[in-house]
């Protein structure tokens, strides 16, 4: 994490965790996605380290989710939002 070349030796920015698990959205369709149609392309992943978030410099930053217990989970249905971050190498 952290940057988007993880073989850059000077990127002191650079954190390596392991994926101790992942939960992809049910919805997801990968290389099946139908044109017009929500990607649902998010996955939660478990580390097995917690990110440092805070020596960073801004590089990795946590993420903002509803919350079950103060009844958000249903905060943004039906709106439309925007995400950042950097596709894969090769997404167009």
């Amino acid at each position: 994490m952290g940057d988007g070349d993880l073989d850059d030796e000077d990127a002191l920015h650079v954190q390596l965790r392991l994926v101790r698990r992942r939960a992809v959205h049910p919805r997801y369709e990968g290389a099946r996605h139908i044109a017009g149609r929500p990607y649902f392309d998010v996955a939660v992943l478990t580390l097995d380290e917690a990110a440092d978030v805070d020596g960073a410099n801004g590089f990795v930053a946590p993420v903002c989710l509803p919350g079950e217990s103060r009844g958000e989970l249903d905060a943004y249905e039906g709106d439309q939002v925007e995400v950042a971050g950097k596709p894969a190498a090769g997404y167009t």
